[in-house]
């Protein structure tokens, strides 16, 4: 049995007994008894009360924690998405960025090709003007590059 339980079983026995003192003769004698054991059985209960209080309050305060807890980590959840999102985004950005300087670069590389070419064949035709055998050291020398170059 619990406490609770005993408490009220030693007071129902403490009435007992005092109904049982008030017919017979000790009647003085255990009507002290009956007092100093519902005295103790009054404590007793008292005491169970203030630990249910506690249990009480704490269990409510532990919910109020917790809560706070939740709301806490769903903010951090929030702000973590927040962050991602704009790495995803800079990501992106990068990425095009890198595009666009890539195709800068292939450009470049296309024009200085288209003047060099200009170039060569300028020269070429000057050669040929001056000098037919070189002209044709020249061209093969030509020929030979841009087969190296395609393979």
């Amino acid at each position: 049995m619990t406490e609770s339980e005993n408490a009220v079983e030693n007071g129902v026995e403490a009435m007992t007994q005092l109904l049982g003192g008030i017919v017979g003769e000790q009647s003085k004698v255990r009507v002290d008894e009956i007092i100093k054991a519902l005295k103790t059985a009054g404590k007793d209960l008292q005491y169970e009360r203030d630990i249910e209080n506690y249990v009480r309050n704490l269990t409510d305060s532990i919910a109020r924690n917790s809560k706070s807890l939740a709301a806490e980590i769903e903010g951090i959840i929030a702000e973590d998405r927040k962050i991602l999102d704009k790495i995803k985004i800079d990501e992106q950005s990068h990425s095009a960025g890198i595009g666009d300087a890539m195709g800068t670069a292939v450009q470049r590389k296309v024009t200085i090709g288209e003047m060099q070419i200009s170039q060569a064949n300028a020269f070429g035709q000057q050669l040929k003007e001056r000098n037919e055998s070189a002209a044709r050291a020249y061209e093969q020398a030509r020929r030979a590059e841009s087969f190296a170059a395609a393979a």
